[in-house]
């Protein structure tokens, strides 16, 4: 079965988002796609289950009540042999994450002792927070 024959829901809060696919889905003909600018906890009951989710690219980087509504929508609407996939480390949101491990790395590189690179590690941690507070 080609790819283009299976039906499609795709839904993001962002209308550009939402616009493009639409436009994209219709230049190359495809009947059977749905674009909702919608949040996810608010999708229509009458969609039902999917065989397959896919979260890309904003796990990292969205509150934690969408987290939990995404993972709900995992739970309240895969099919018993569905699958979720879920992208964590996706961009932007893991542009900070990238960065301070880089700078982790870069602290303690060369230090052998773990214990050593842990406290290191934690030092550097205290002293970014402590800045981060600071008025």
């Amino acid at each position: 079965m080609h790819a283009a024959a299976w039906p499609f829901v795709g839904c993001d809060l962002a209308k550009t988002a939402i616009d493009k696919a639409l436009a994209d889905s219709a230049a190359l003909g495809l009947g059977n796609t749905i674009f909702l600018q919608a949040d996810l906890s608010d999708l229509p009951a009458d969609l039902g289950e999917f065989d397959y989710i896919i979260a890309h690219g904003l796990y990292s980087w969205v509150p934690e009540r969408v987290r939990r509504n995404i993972l709900a929508t995992c739970e309240s609407r895969l099919t018993p042999q569905g699958v979720a996939y879920i992208s964590y480390n996706a961009y932007p949101g893991a542009h900070l994450r990238d960065m301070l491990r880089g700078m982790l790395l870069y602290h303690t590189d060369g230090v052998a002792d773990m214990r050593e690179k842990t406290r290191m590690a934690a030092g550097l941690l205290d002293m970014l927070g402590r800045r981060a507070r600071a008025p």
